[in-house]
């Protein structure tokens, strides 16, 4: 009988090669919709295609097999002339793309996957029957902002293909699947690299061994003599007639130590020669290591493409998206961090950066906008820039909103320069937009792309020019595993610090120190730099030698100050000496420590002791909230935090608990109200800090709720969020002219989603 085929031990196989095949034809289509005249580009994509179907049916992937079938049909029409790609074909053909994407990520995660393609199947066949045009109308394209790769797509009930019976509602047993372990694809040519330099460290080890071998005998050597020398001892206490036998036992104890001599000489000779071979070949090591870790930038880049095109289509505006430097290596971990900072970036320079086509042309600029994608190496460094030719950053509206928000008073903004208030986007919940839609309004916000990039060891920074343009530029370690930091030492112990956030190291005088508000300052090159103890923000005890108290008096003259930056904050800190700089491999803490707080990791020396990496960034905020030396944060909390009060304004009993019992769960507090009426009156009676709405309502919607509410005073500036079924631009539209805050389509809707307006609204 012959053995069951065990397809689990080919999963991540298959993953891969699938993703690869999905990749080409994404790419392809995008491609071929700017310019159809490629016949090169379609065969390309009729054999990946192909290729895709007969790999899905050997690991039974009827869904998947289906889909390709479909789309390798329609190649094969257009390559044959007999049809054109237009942007409808294109949608279609990105919808079963993404159905295939969805199959991939669910199964091969051992997760159940219940995908109904016919409906997909048939819009392509209906093109491909109607030689272009669709001979009914098509399933809707499901688009990637409305549906995650790793969820399965909402598709319409099944109706009979024209070809073969497409699978319905597949269901597969993936109980017996083997758990899919995490893998890259590395390069034959690394690993031969690997394996050549594994074969000179073997060479190394047989030299070692032989080198033990004498370093035994000469460890023995070394016992005779000392048994040699205790006779010796003995026979110069044994009286003038052992003299002979004395100076016979002196005469071979000093051959025996010349002997002892010049073996120790000739192995150091041969260590010191050794561990100048050694050495490259251990450094080339590593460095072959860590590149097996590296990815190139395309691997993420790939989507970038598809998502710019997809929102712009959505709002209605032209943009391309140039992409450079994709071949640019990063750490594997790196690039799995950053991608969804990118992804929010992106969506930012289309929704709120590119304007609209008209608008474009009135200011002398071309329709089509334009989001350039850049990654480069600067020495140690990598450089992701995301740039935009759209409206730029209108500082007068960060003002308005910082105030508006209690971000900074007057007096703070009317100190502040340009680069200053450009990093007041970064405060949490910040946001310039008049409405928070589900295009920019979901996932992240600048502030946590900064404490992700950050958290990275890494900085970003933001440049604007009203009416050019906008660029954010992330600066990022190549691997997050090595690096090089700078040795300091503060109150007896050994810390090392990131030097990707070192600006300089300076000497300071007690003269030079200024006190601000009781607390220490240098200024240096016209710029006022508030200094704090190393050893005071980590909370280490005062060394013996150290006095307890700090002022200006107990600086020495030959302290050093290290000048650390994360994006726009400076600090200086003292430490007791500057040990010098090394490259070490960070290791992160175990688990039962948790997250420590001012703690990045540690590494262990060439000497063999451990020293502890501090996190910059938090040292910064340790800073701040001990009040030691740096400003206080102006918006510094004063007491206790109030509870946070929200009306949910909703018809459906169902959907205004849900709502309720999401909310409850954060903490807030919830009234809730059947109509915009009812709102009204519990407004009259009650105080709130923010408003969720329904539209399609009895006695009162929610836009004639809306324009009542801004037309009272002490509601004008009441957050209101709309959660609504209706998702027509004109009904965006409409929502902002009401005075709306955000609008949340409820098919596109998810707890996270709310949640996370709210808090960027009112916290």
């Amino acid at each position: 009988m012959a053995k069951a085929f065990d397809q689990s031990a080919f999963i991540d196989t298959f993953k891969a090669e699938a993703a690869e095949y999905l990749a080409k034809l994404t790419q392809g289509l995008l491609i071929l919709e700017k310019n159809p005249d490629q016949p090169a580009e379609v065969k390309e994509m009729f054999r990946a295609a192909h290729s895709l179907k007969g790999v899905a049916r050997m690991m039974g992937y009827l869904e998947i097999e289906e889909i390709a079938h479909h789309l390798e049909n329609l190649f094969g029409k257009i390559t044959e002339g007999q049809i054109t790609l237009n942007a409808s074909i294109t949608d279609q053909a990105l919808a079963g793309i993404d159905a295939m994407t969805s199959v991939v990520e669910t199964s091969t995660q051992g997760k159940p996957s219940t995908v109904n393609v016919s409906p997909i199947c048939q819009a392509i066949e209906n093109y491909i029957v109607g030689g272009g045009s669709a001979t009914s109308k098509p399933a809707s394209p499901v688009s990637p902002v409305d549906m995650p790769a790793a969820e399965s797509p909402a598709i319409a009930a099944p109706t009979p293909a024209q070809s073969k019976p497409a699978p319905q509602a597949i269901t597969r047993d993936t109980t017996t699947t083997a758990r899919s372990e995490e893998t890259i694809r590395i390069p034959l040519s690394r690993v031969n690299a690997l394996f050549n330099l594994v074969g000179e460290l073997v060479i190394h080890k047989v030299k070692s061994s032989y080198k033990l071998t004498n370093l035994r005998q000469v460890n023995r050597q070394v016992k005779n003599s000392e048994k040699h020398l205790a006779q010796l001892v003995e026979h110069a206490h044994s009286g003038p007639d052992a003299a002979a036998e004395f100076l016979q036992l002196l005469h071979q104890h000093s051959l025996e130590t010349e002997g002892i001599k010049r073996q120790v000489g000739e192995l150091a000779d041969l260590l010191s020669a050794e561990a100048l071979h050694l050495d490259p070949v251990i450094d080339e090591l590593q460095y072959k290591v860590k590149e097996l870790r590296m990815l190139p930038c395309s691997v993420i880049f790939e989507g970038f493409e598809r998502l710019v095109r997809d929102i712009a289509h959505q709002e209605n505006k032209e943009v391309a998206l140039v992409i450079h430097g994709e071949t640019t290596e990063l750490d594997k971990k790196l690039l799995e961090a950053i991608k969804p900072c990118l992804v929010h970036l992106l969506r930012n320079a289309v929704d709120h950066g590119i304007e609209s086509p008209g608008e474009r042309v009135t200011r002398g600029k071309p329709s089509q906008g334009t989001i350039r994608l850049r990654a480069s190496q600067q020495g140690g460094k990598a450089i992701i820039e995301v740039a935009d030719d759209g409206g730029g950053i209108d500082l007068l509206r960060i003002k308005e909103v910082a105030l508006k928000k209690h971000v900074a008073t007057e007096e703070e903004l009317a100190l502040m320069d340009e680069r200053e208030l450009m990093q007041l986007i970064f405060a949490p919940g910040f946001s310039t937009a008049p409405i928070i839609t589900d295009i920019s309004g979901r996932g992240v916000g600048m502030d946590v792309v900064r404490k992700e990039i950050e958290q990275l060891r890494g900085q970003v920074n933001v440049h604007s020019a009203l009416g050019k343009g906008t660029t954010v530029t992330i600066v990022l370690p190549l691997t997050v595993a090595i690096m090089e930091v700078l040795l300091v030492e503060a109150n007896g112990q050994r810390f090392g610090m990131p030097m990707l956030a070192i600006e300089e190291i300076v000497r300071v005088e007690a003269t030079q120190v200024q006190t601000i508000k009781n607390r220490m300052a240098v200024t240096l090159r016209d710029q006022t730099v508030p200094i704090v103890r190393l050893g005071d923000v980590l909370g280490l005890p005062a060394s013996s030698a150290e006095p307890e108290a700090i002022g200006i008096a107990a600086v020495p003259a030959d302290w050093h100050v290290v000048i650390a930056r994360v994006a726009e904050c400076c600090i200086g800190l003292f430490v007791d000496r500057v040990l010098g700089q090394e490259e070490v491999f960070v290791k992160g803490l175990p688990a039962h420590l948790g997250a420590l707080r001012n703690v990045g990791g540690a590494a262990i020396l060439g000497t063999g002791k451990v020293v502890v990496i501090v996190d910059v960034q938090d040292i910064i905020s340790s800073a701040r909230q001990a009040r030691t030396a740096l400003q206080p944060a102006t918006t510094a909390a004063t007491g206790e935090k109030r509870k946070r009060r929200i009306l949910v304004v909703e018809d459906s009993l169902t959907t205004r608990e849900f709502e309720r019992s999401v909310l409850e769960a954060q903490c807030y507090e919830v009234e809730t109200a059947v109509d915009g009426l009812d709102a009204l009156q519990k407004l009259a009676h009650g105080k709130f800090d923010l408003v969720v709405s329904d539209i399609e309502m009895p006695r009162m919607n929610g836009f004639e709720f809306c324009r009542s509410l801004r037309e009272q005073p002490e509601f004008k500036n009441l957050p209101l969020v709309f959660i609504t079924t209706l998702e027509k631009d004109e009904d965006r539209r409409r929502g902002i002219e009401v005075g709306a805050q955000a609008y949340i389509v409820k098919g596109a809707f998810d707890q996270n989603n709310l949640v996370e307006t709210i808090e960027r609204l009112i916290g």
